[in-house]
């Protein structure tokens, strides 16, 4: 219906829009006969015709034309023609407009009451269509609701059917239990008093035993810990001595070539200050270069430092211990103050250099700085002067002549070997302790740890060739935790331990007295002679006399007989074994842990494997700063090499120009840098030493001594590579 009535307005709204089409056009048609009437009327009055004679006079006008004819005339009653022939077509057309527009009405009437019914029919289709989308939406809701409480209806059924399942096996186990229970309360019943019987004794035994002592141990005495903590410590201890050296060495370099670049820029100044430039903005050019140098080096070496280095280091730990992940973090306070003693010593010099030659004039300036006068030295006094060719003569003049230079190259090659030479050295000295300590000072295989006095003889066993019987008591001396080494006569601890003092004399082991280890007397300063206060786990204190103190590297002993001690009761036994597989290592131990009272078996191969474990990681460390300072060693022969080519350029072009060949003035040069190198190698092997045992002094950990000496190996290890770097 919808549909038609919308056809129906459409051709009504086509109908109406014809119908204005033709109004318009009679409308324009009616507008172009009134123009035509007034020019009509215009013409009568001018001929003094009215428009209601023209009628009457029709016939006159006729005969008029015939009697004389005029275009004016003719024309004017075309026009009357014409107009009357207009007007009557005019009224046929609005008689047929008023039909058509009463026609339109008429629709248009028929459309409104269509109309009507429409939109009421459409207010009905709305209102129920609302009421159905009402009830669409309760039916949803109700829906929802309906499937919620079905949910929890079937979740509520699933625990039911599972409670019921669960209340039947439980019944059924309760009648099983109460069977059960009823069985055994006849069969407890019968067994009563025998049982009371067994319960009496058992609480007989339990009031004999004696209360046990507690101890209470905490994370310090946990092996792994100390180990890790005494690294570190070492470590720490290591920290403190290298970064000076490096950092001494390294700024004395960077003075000496800022030194050298001001003093070679001196026909630079000398054209500035020439130009008109003020003294200030020449040294503002140099203050501003050194301090970029500074900052960059600064920056890199903060990085290198702080970040860099320290995970290389952990990551040498984290294959030792478990650990988490480093968290590094930079270091400011060392990294400021770095920087401060750096721009200080390098800018210091730049601007103290500068000034001194900005005191000089420009004419000055821009000529070559004139060399030092020629002198005769000491040397020529002496007889044996003649006898020396004219190379070495130059050379000697030429180490006395330049003194500056020479001590600036000295001491440059004589730090970086000594700090090579104490890489190496305390290399020597943790490389073989553990089979210096488990060698040559004690001499058993294994440690057999027993609870109470053994019923058999473990040498029975025919890879054991000999038992020593040692009571070990965890004591302590001052703050340092030390075992109590007990056994029945010297002769015995002789079997297992080398007794040998500091200078490698024998020790006897005597009544009442006792020998106390290397360390052990250092740290309390103790000396032999003096009294020794030994505390043990009960706080009992006992006070003995030292009669000797022998070499030890690890752990802290005081070593006694029974009858200075004379409650021994051993709890271990040292022995000495075949030598052995690993795989026969772990067949004697399950042979002897099948005895009664033997709790543990330690070897001493797996005690040179821990010692070895704990030393790797500091030998690590220490393989970085050997290389390190070799790399800080070449850096500085190379920039001390450099400079003083540079500053020798005219006298080499002066001994060419004399006749002297290439290779005369290279061996002149060179000979002389390898004479100055090996006094500086000399030089440095000596004060490389004495670093290394005060390194050595520094990192040693609480309870571990570390071998004092270095190797010829080391020595001549950290002799070629400062005279390949000068070669080179």
């Amino acid at each position: 219906k919808q549909i038609e009535l919308n056809q129906y307005e459409e051709s009504l709204n086509q109908a109406e829009y014809e119908l204005n089409i033709f109004k318009h056009s009679l409308d324009s048609t009616k507008e172009e006969l009134d123009n035509k009437k007034q020019i009509f009327n215009n013409t009568l009055q001018e001929l003094g015709i009215n428009e209601d004679e023209i009628g009457s006079r029709i016939n006159e006008i006729s005969n008029l034309l015939e009697i004389e004819e005029t275009e004016e005339l003719k024309e004017l009653l075309e026009q009357l023609i014409c107009l009357k022939e207009t007007n009557q077509i005019l009224d046929e057309s609005y008689i047929e407009y008023n039909k058509q527009l009463e026609i339109y009405n008429n629709s248009y009437s028929e459309y409104i009451s269509n109309k009507n019914l429409y939109d009421s029919g459409l207010l009905e289709y709305n209102n129920n269509l609302n009421l159905y989308n009402d009830n669409i939406n309760k039916y949803n809701e109700g829906l929802t609701t309906y499937n919620n409480y079905y949910s929890i209806y079937e979740e509520k059924l699933s625990i039911y059917n599972d409670s019921k399942t669960k209340y039947e096996e439980g019944l059924s186990n309760y009648y099983k239990g109460l069977n059960e229970y009823d069985y055994n309360l006849n069969t407890y019943n019968e067994n009563k008093k025998e049982v009371e019987k067994e319960i009496q004794s058992a609480y007989d035994k339990l009031k004999e035993i004696k209360v046990p002592k507690w101890y209470i141990n905490s994370l310090k005495d946990y092996q792994t810990y100390i180990e890790y903590i005494d690294d570190t410590n070492s470590l720490k201890n290591l920290s403190k001595i290298f970064p000076i050296l490096f950092f001494s060495v390294a700024i004395l370099i960077s003075l000496i070539s800022m030194n050298r670049m001001v003093e070679n820029d001196r026909l630079e100044i000398g054209t500035l200050k020439s130009l008109g430039f003020s003294n200030r903005h020449i040294l503002n050019k140099y203050i501003i270069f050194s301090f970029l140098a500074t900052l960059v080096g600064v920056v890199l070496g903060g990085l290198l430092g702080s970040v860099i280095i320290p995970k290389i280091i952990f990551s040498i730990y984290k294959v030792l211990f478990e650990l988490p992940d480093i968290i590094v973090k930079f270091n400011i306070k060392y990294t400021i103050i770095g920087s401060i003693i750096a721009f200080i010593c390098i800018c210091g010099t730049t601007i103290y250099t500068v000034n001194k030659e900005l005191k000089e004039k420009p004419s000055e300036l821009i000529r070559p700085k004139a060399p030092k006068d020629g002198k005769r030295i000491l040397i020529e006094r002496f007889k044996f002067w003649n006898k020396i060719n004219f190379s070495r003569k130059v050379i000697i003049r030429n180490i006395l002549r330049y003194k500056k230079r020479v001590l600036v190259t000295l001491f440059g090659i004589a730090g970086c070997t000594s700090l090579i030479v104490c890489g190496f050295g305390i290399k020597d000295s943790i490389v073989d302790i553990a089979n210096t300590q488990y060698g040559k000072i004690f001499t058993h295989d294994a440690i057999v740890y027993t609870s109470d006095i053994l019923e058999y003889d473990i040498l029975d066993n025919k890879e054991i060739k000999e038992v020593v019987k040692v009571q070990n008591i965890s004591t302590k001396v001052n703050n340092s935790e030390v075992s109590l080494f007990v056994v029945e006569n010297e002769d015995e601890l002789r079997k297992i331990m080398n007794l040998n003092s500091m200078t490698n004399t024998n020790i006897k082991l005597e009544d009442n007295k006792v020998i106390i280890t290397e360390k052990l007397a250092t740290i309390n300063k103790l000396k032999i002679g003096d009294k020794v206060k030994v505390i043990d786990t009960d706080n009992n204190i006992y006070e003995y006399k030292i009669s000797g103190i022998v070499k030890n590297h690890f752990g802290h002993y005081v070593f006694m007989n029974k009858n200075t001690y004379k409650n021994f009761k051993y709890n271990m036994l040292y022995i000495k074994t075949k030598q052995l597989t690993k795989k026969q290592r772990n067949t004697l131990s399950s042979n002897l842990l099948k005895y009664k009272n033997i709790i543990n078996i330690i070897y001493v191969a797996d005690l040179k494997d821990s010692v070895l474990n704990m030393l790797k990681s500091l030998d690590q460390v220490v393989f970085i700063l050997i290389i390190l300072a070799s790399l800080l060693s070449f850096v500085v022969l190379y920039n001390l090499s450099n400079i003083n080519i540079n500053e020798r350029k005219r006298e080499i072009a002066t001994l060419k120009v004399l006749g002297f060949y290439n290779k005369e003035v290279d061996d002149y040069i060179t000979k002389e840098n390898i004479f100055i190198t090996i006094f500086g190698i000399i030089f440095g092997l000596i004060l490389g030493y004495f670093i290394t045992n005060f390194v050595i002094t520094s990192v040693e950990i609480e309870k571990a001594r570390f071998i004092r000496g270095i190797s010829l190996k080391s020595y001549l290890l950290s002799s070629i590579i400062a005279i390949s770097f000068t070669l080179i």
